[in-house]
């Protein structure tokens, strides 16, 4: 029996120790790079189309002026809006 408490309060004690150093060999910020990650989302802006009419549709169906949107009239008087 006491052999079972000394083995578990070593193996306790090692893994203490290997968790209290873990922090020590992980970075705690990124590093600065000059070179963009394709995993990072915020170092380059997302595509836009190029051409955007900036209008969008009405309550009447109608096209008006409205920010990175563009309206388009289908068929039939319908009107579509897409986000820029």
């Amino acid at each position: 029996m006491r052999k079972w408490i000394r083995y578990s309060l070593r193996i306790l004690v090692i893994v203490a120790v290997v968790a209290s150093l873990s922090p020590l060999f992980v970075p705690a910020a990124p590093l600065a790079s000059p070179y963009a990650s394709a995993l990072d989302p915020g170092t380059i802006p997302p595509p836009t189309p190029a051409s955007c009419n900036n209008s969008g549709c009405s309550r009447s169906g109608t096209c008006v002026s409205r920010y990175e949107y563009n309206c388009f009239l289908l068929d039939h008087g319908v009107c579509q809006q897409n986000h820029c």
